[in-house]
């Protein structure tokens, strides 16, 4: 693999100390398969999670199974759900 003309290399980079909080989320969250991205969606509709950490370490511990409730497959269906009921509006938003 080359390497670019000015020597910097975009295909992944962290984001700076001083960028937003979410940026770093976002990061984050790009390297995420989808069922684990689904069931943070899903604990925030189920309101489990009032922000998007509480939300990530929500799902991981269901994964661990450090806890029972909503179970890791009602908190998927859950996002599941959501995605597909707000797919529609994303997709007609104007980018």
């Amino acid at each position: 693999m080359s390497e670019p003309a000015d020597g910097y290399d975009t295909a992944f980079s962290l984001p700076s100390v001083d960028d937003d909080p979410d940026t770093e989320l976002g990061v984050l969250l790009m390297g995420l398969e989808s069922p684990r991205l689904l069931a943070g969606l899903g604990v925030a509709v189920l309101g489990e999670a009032g922000d998007p950490v509480s939300a990530t370490l929500l799902v991981d511990q269901l994964r661990h199974g450090t806890r029972d409730h909503p179970t890791l497959a009602s908190a998927v269906a859950a996002g599941a759900g959501r995605w597909r009921a707000v797919r529609p509006a994303l997709a007609a938003a104007d980018a």
